[in-house]
């Protein structure tokens, strides 16, 4: 996919701005993959290696970047999102099931200038001013795979459903199964919209644990629970014990004889840990899945976790939080608008990073695969070498390291696959890499 086609024919047929849009797009995606965090990290960044990778002789400073990023037409971030979405992985047989995770990630905003409005942050606990960004992941394969940005006064439930259906219609013909956070069963009718009105989508739903339906949930009887061990968190450990039981939750709404929604209640018994006692722990589940036993549905949801992984992630190692705002700062500072371009692109350009990442872990053989990015960076990207240039190539020629054996298929996959980086003045040259012994060799260019 060339940017031209992202910009649109009028903008394609202007050489300066499609070699522009090149280069921001090089450096959205090469400054996460490499570790710059932050844009303004940019001003200290003195490797020539990074000009090169990024279109030039040198890498942007921060203000031509964060101009760049301010400037980006909406239809264009919108036709990028749909045209770099990856495909899910699907299990096996034919239309095998694809399974992914709705989740939502607040970012935080500290201004004081602008009444942009509020949400709730987890992580700190409290509502405070906010923007979200709403992501499906497909949990089989480890990778993001839609991103939806909103103001911070929306909620999972009021997108969830829609959401759905967009992942269902790019699915095409496979199964599939959603696993959902409590954030989106907030309200009845949002749950019943999306477990009863959603066709073709099986949705496991984490239920939240409302004092009145708990004291139902708690009062079930000992003999409605199935009590299984399973291995405990560590080496030596005492197994760990999990009651699960089945019922039916009516929602609000529903007719006099409708059936409620299959609830699944797992109880996680506390146990003394270091000598402590500690109390009980309540999952509860909402699922429009009538047949899959209830610990398999159990241990299908816990699979949600990588998603969660994925978001830690994104915030600690990417810098997601460090995103551009998405409100107006040319607008009035007490209703400004929402223009989420600049947000949606930088959002989205760090998680495609992610998804890179994990790939290439899974290209370099079992030892390597979900390792964590900082650990595929400092092992096989962030590497000493020499740069060697022509009018026609790059060749970068890298040091020696142990853990190069691994590396050497993907280097002659890059090599003959013929890759062309723009360079200064627009003109393309070709990128090779060199392995310590194969250094020097007259026929790799």
């Amino acid at each position: 996919m060339g940017v031209p086609a992202l910009l649109g024919p009028r903008r394609a047929r202007r050489p300066a701005r499609v070699h522009g849009a090149t280069r921001g797009l090089l450096h959205s995606l090469v400054l996460p993959l490499v570790g710059l965090r932050r844009i303004f990290h940019l001003e200290t960044a003195e490797d020539p290696g990074l000009g090169r990778l990024t279109g030039g002789r040198r890498a942007w400073g921060r203000q031509r970047f964060g101009a760049w990023l301010r400037a980006l037409p909406a239809p264009a971030v919108t036709r990028f999102l749909r045209r770099t979405a990856p495909a899910p992985q699907r299990g096996p047989g034919r239309g095998g099931v694809v399974r992914v995770s709705l989740d939502e990630h607040a970012v935080p905003r500290w201004t004081r200038k602008f009444r942009i409005p509020k949400g709730y942050h987890t992580t700190r606990n409290k509502h405070m001013k906010v923007e979200k960004l709403f992501t499906g992941f497909d949990v089989r394969g480890r990778q993001f795979l839609r991103l939806w940005t909103t103001p911070g006064n929306v909620e999972l439930y009021q997108v969830a459903r829609r959401m759905a259906q967009r992942l269902r219609r790019a699915g095409g013909a496979g199964r599939l199964r959603l696993l959902v956070d409590a954030g989106a069963a907030k309200r009845d009718a949002a749950v019943a919209a999306l477990l009863r009105a959603t066709p073709g989508v099986t949705v496991l739903m984490r239920a939240p644990r409302h004092p009145g339906r708990m004291r139902r949930w708690c009062a079930l009887p000992a003999r409605a629970f199935q009590t299984l061990r399973e291995p405990g968190p560590f080496t030596g450990a005492p197994p760990k014990v999990l009651r699960v039981a089945e019922t039916r939750t009516a929602l609000a709404g529903d007719r006099p004889g409708q059936r409620g929604v299959r609830t699944i209640v797992a109880v996680e018994e506390g146990g003394p840990i270091a000598g402590r006692p500690r109390k009980d722990r309540w999952h509860i589940l909402y699922v429009n899945d009538e047949r899959t036993p209830a610990y398999r549905l159990i241990q299908e949801f816990r699979q949600r976790q990588h998603h969660e992984q994925g978001y830690r992630i994104g915030v600690h190692d990417l810098d997601l939080d460090a995103v551009p705002s998405g409100y107006a700062k040319a607008s009035r500072p007490h209703r400004p608008a929402f223009h989420p371009a600049a947000l949606t692109w930088a959002a989205w350009t760090k998680v495609l990073a992610a998804n890179l990442i994990e790939r290439l872990g899974a290209r370099l053989g079992p030892p390597w695969r979900h390792a964590h990015p900082r650990t595929l960076r400092r092992t096989f990207l962030n590497r000493p070498g020499r740069l060697r240039e022509t009018p026609e190539s790059l060749l970068v020629e890298l040091d020696w390291f142990p853990q190069q054996a691994a590396l050497r298929p993907l280097v002659d996959a890059l090599n003959a696959a013929r890759i062309h980086l723009p360079g200064p003045g627009g003109r393309r040259r070709r990128l090779l890499i060199a392995l310590a012994e194969e250094a020097g060799k007259d026929d790799i260019i």
